[in-house]
């Protein structure tokens, strides 16, 4: 017999599937009394949440549940973790929050943290829960090899082997199940007779959410493809009026603009705030908290899916001069830091830097550092010296070693060693190591012993390299024990990999054909079950079909990676048409990548070009948000 729709409960009948089964296994250690963290990976609205909501129903009485998120919420998680007493869930819904912070370190520590947290037996059990999409995860987990270091060394290990992945869809055994439940949930019924495996998609309302979005008016939808930009680029948080009010334009043609009403974005919130067939609308409208946005002023938020969906179209779009200039003029520092962040990754350095300026205007002095960086490479010492400065003097240590490099390059040794101490008191490992090699280079070997071993102390994961600066000392000073312990000490920490070239993984596996069959069937697997296929095995395929002169094919897959989150995909491939004298083609592939968020493609050409002024010229400036070489903007 049907039931009701007046008599069904808030959320339907909830079907058990394979990693709800992995989530209960870490809810009976908990309950055993054994910490524990589990991730759940998937794309949007694909029931994460549902699944975690799930598993703690399962705890027994006495167990409570910490969601940290004001006033941010890793700074909520840092403020109150210390607290935290045993048997409590903690919800990190949207991890990436927490640990892909707009300054690394924040994100680091919060990671450390936790992991400090599941570690400590007194203040067991503890259980951390978390949801994360597909594409944030690989951010955490990922290795550049240009890097010196992971910038998510403890993230990394925070979240290494404890991760659930989240199908999108429902296999036949699941959506078999699901029509048992769908008996007595109408809702159920009606998301099978779609004749879709995406259920959960169906249920949040989400064909209706892009139905919606298609047929929306000219202002509607660039209102919301503004609060797309913001979230597809980082920021997660709630977005003003007044930005809408100045980016939205931006976004819209002559013709379009001129068609609008005077109360143009009134009429567009209204249509994007409508409820989408029962399910919420493409924004949602958010009431501030006294001290957030100004006076009082709204904020919204994007519905999740259309956030994955449509930020999955606009991969390669790069938004408009009124979106970065309304951003300067109406957004909080933490979110001009995750946007100037973005600008520099797709290299709108002009952008980048008024937005690091205004960003250290409102209070976060990091920013001041980034934008000195950007007028140094840009070619003005002078200014970057200045932006240095300003947040030397707030305290910033990074800034402080900045500032001291200014000064050893006009061999001003007093105030070289004077900042470098600033920044030592505040526990830089740089700033010693900095200090032991000018102390060195005066010839006092015993005093630069003593920086380096305060630095290997503070660096913690990254002692490595100040380790092997002692060992060295050590053995000139005749002490070969001592430094053959720490060089084996330095070896215990963080190591940078380096992807094998193509033609040894080709040869590991069994020769190019083996390597490509493989590829191509562990990538058709992952697409039929749901998921989406690792951006490793696409890059190694798509080099393969480069290779192999399939250069459309290896366009497509580097492609679909930079979709997935991981536009480093094109280089491989700027290189190899550059290296073949196609240059138009791989210039055109670098402005690719860069509009996805990886410039160093950009870079790559330009150091290929010396005499070329038009890339020395991006090189130095940047390009501007339409593609065209910006000019000197300082």
């Amino acid at each position: 017999m049907d039931v009701g729709d007046d008599a069904l409960p808030a959320l339907p009948r909830y079907v058990t599937r394979p990693h709800d089964r992995k989530l209960l296994e870490n809810v009976r250690q908990a309950i055993a009394g054994t910490s524990g963290i589990a991730i759940l990976v998937g794309s949007s609205s694909t029931g994460k949440t549902r699944a975690c909501f799930e598993a703690a129903k399962q705890l027994p009485t006495g167990w409570s549940v910490w969601h940290p998120i004001s006033p941010t919420p890793p700074q909520a998680l840092l403020d109150g973790l210390a607290e935290v007493p045993p048997r409590t869930v903690v919800w990190l819904d949207e991890l990436q929050q927490y640990l892909l912070t707009a300054e690394p370190s924040l994100g680091e520590e919060v990671a450390a943290r936790l992991r400090a947290l599941l570690r400590d037996r007194c203040n067991a059990p503890v259980l951390v829960l978390g949801t994360i999409w597909p594409e944030r995860m690989r951010t955490i987990t990922s290795v550049d090899p240009a890097a010196e270091l992971g910038s998510h060394t403890q993230a990394g290990q925070l979240v290494k082997d404890i991760q659930i992945a989240v199908p999108s869809s429902f296999d036949q055994a699941e959506l078999a199940a699901l029509g048992e439940a769908a008996q007595i949930d109408p809702r159920l019924r009606q998301a099978l007779h779609t004749q879709s495996r995406e259920i959960t998609q169906y249920l949040a309302g989400a064909p209706a959410m892009v139905e919606r979005y298609q047929v929306a008016p000219a202002a509607a939808h660039a209102v919301i493809d503004v609060a797309t930009d913001v979230r597809r680029l980082g920021y997660a948080g709630d977005v003003p009026w007044s930005f809408l009010e100045l980016a939205a334009p931006g976004y819209l043609s002559d013709t379009e603009w001129q068609a609008t009403s005077e109360d143009w974005l009134q009429e567009a919130l209204g249509f994007a705030l409508a409820p989408c067939r029962g399910a919420a609308g493409l924004l949602v409208l958010r009431r501030p908290k006294p001290g957030h946005n100004p006076a009082g002023e709204p904020g919204y938020r994007l519905a999740d899916y259309i956030a994955h969906w449509a930020g999955d179209r606009r991969s390669f779009d790069v938004p408009p001069a009124a979106f970065w200039d309304g951003a300067c003029a109406h957004l909080a520092a933490d979110a001009l830091m995750v946007l100037a962040g973005a600008a520099a990754a797709r290299g709108r350095t002009r952008h980048a830097t008024l937005l690091y300026e205004r960003a250290g205007e409102l209070g976060s002095f990091t920013a001041y550092t980034h934008a000195g960086r950007l007028y140094r490479d840009s070619g003005n010492a002078r200014l970057a010296e200045i932006s240095f400065r300003r947040g030397a003097d707030a305290g910033d240590a990074a800034a402080q070693i900045e500032v001291a490099r200014c000064c050893d390059v006009r061999g001003d040794a007093t105030e070289t060693e004077r900042w470098l101490a600033l920044a030592a008191e505040r526990g830089d490992y740089v700033a010693l190591e900095m200090l032991a090699q000018h102390a060195e280079s005066a010839g006092d070997n015993a005093r630069a012993e003593h920086f380096l071993r305060e630095a290997a102390a503070a660096a913690g994961s990254y002692r490595g390299r100040p380790l092997r600066q002692l060992a060295r000392l050590r053995a000139e000073a005749g002490d070969a024990v001592e430094a053959r312990e720490l060089r084996a000490s330095a070896a215990k920490g963080v190591k940078t990999f380096v992807r094998r070239p193509l033609h040894d993984i080709q040869q590991l596996s069994g020769g190019a054909a083996e390597l490509e069959r493989s590829l191509r069937q562990t990538i058709a697997d992952a697409e039929a079950a749901g998921s989406r296929p690792s951006s490793h095995d696409l890059e190694l395929l798509s080099e393969v079909c480069e290779a192999n002169g399939e250069y459309d094919e290896a366009e497509r897959l580097a492609d679909q990676a930079a979709h997935a989150g991981y536009p480093a995909v094109y280089r491989s491939l700027v290189a190899a048409r550059g290296n073949r004298g196609e240059v138009r083609q791989a210039e055109a592939l670098a402005v690719r990548a860069a509009n996805a968020g990886d410039a160093e493609s950009l870079w790559m050409i330009a150091e290929a070009c010396p005499d070329d002024r038009r890339w020395q010229q991006i090189r130095h400036y940047g390009l501007e948000p339409d593609g065209t070489p910006s000019t000197a903007w300082w």
